[in-house]
């Protein structure tokens, strides 16, 4: 086994994938990635971060066509450049945007998913989330009227990170073959879980 220098890591909404990414980050020294970080490493970063929000408004349907496609493969091809250069740099891990087909080629690369099955849990989360706007109640106590919306949200997420990553790999999002590992964030805490990562990492040098 090549020693691992790259995780790529794939996560559910509301699994707090980030988060063990970013804990993980911390206690092993890897530089944590996500859209803002990799696009801070290109010339025209900004710009490329506002188009990739723009399209994740279009992964939202349940299913996508083929201008959709061939518009997640245009934004891959500008963002490709900042994820090899992650690389490049060195120990790191990559939170979402396809970066397992990028640097499929990489050694050392360590394939993750995080996922949760508590879809209570993952409503309470959401609720929270300050980029949903709309939802009404921003607080311990979930509004009946609001758990609609939330769970239309939730499951939107999850659309969109399937359908930019399906459109570009043949390694399904989400499917266990496609994952070196896959950890359950309902029955580890953030913390065990970044520690479980680091774990294997040191393991493997």
């Amino acid at each position: 086994m090549n020693p691992i220098n790259i995780i790529c890591i794939s996560s559910e909404y509301c699994s707090r994938g980030r988060y063990i990414a970013m804990d993980f980050a911390k206690k092993s020294g890897f530089k944590y990635y996500d859209d803002e970080a990799l696009c801070s490493l290109l010339v025209n970063g900004d710009k490329v971060l506002v188009e990739l929000n723009q399209l994740d408004e279009k992964l939202k349907q349940p299913e996508i066509d083929e201008d959709t496609i061939q518009s997640i493969k245009n934004i891959q091809d500008k963002l490709k450049p900042a994820i090899l250069k992650a690389a490049e740099l060195g120990h790191c891990i990559i939170h979402e945007r396809a970066a397992m087909e990028v640097l499929r080629d990489f050694k050392g690369v360590f394939k993750v998913m995080i996922q949760a099955n508590d879809f209570d849990q993952k409503l309470f989360y959401a609720q929270t989330d300050p980029k949903r706007q709309s939802i009404k109640s921003k607080s311990d106590i979930m509004l009946e009227e609001d758990k609609p919306i939330i769970t239309e949200y939730i499951y939107n997420q999850d659309h969109m990170r399937r359908h930019y990553h399906n459109a570009l790999s043949k390694m399904a999002w989400g499917d266990i073959s496609t994952y070196d590992l896959i950890l359950n964030s309902d029955r580890l805490s953030i913390e065990q879980c970044g520690s479980v990562l680091k774990s294997i990492v040191d393991l493997s040098f």
